[in-house]
């Protein structure tokens, strides 16, 4: 029951049935989202955000750091700037 509310009834990429329905939701995601072009146009911001982490960390040595905050807090930003954007991108 948690699965058809939270995705959606089955309909999201994250708990399709398996049928034409979840072999072009696969194809989609290997098209669109995990093309080599798609992963390596991402590569800076990746490596901005990481680089980001690092000095964050650095300037916190010596003292008490959530490192599992910090990164949580990095997945979400590299996810919010990449879907703002897609959105201006599209």
């Amino acid at each position: 029951m948690v699965a058809d509310i939270a995705s959606y009834n089955s309909t999201d990429i994250t708990f399709p049935p398996y049928g034409d329905y979840w072999r072009q939701l696969r194809k989609i995601c290997s098209i669109e989202l995990l093309s080599t072009k798609r992963v390596k146009s991402l590569c800076p911001k990746r490596q901005k955000e990481i680089n980001s982490l690092l000095k964050k960390i650095a300037s916190n040595e010596g003292s008490k750091f959530n490192l599992t905050q910090e990164i949580i807090l990095m997945m979400y930003t590299f996810t919010s700037k990449e879907r703002k954007d897609r959105r201006s991108y599209n």
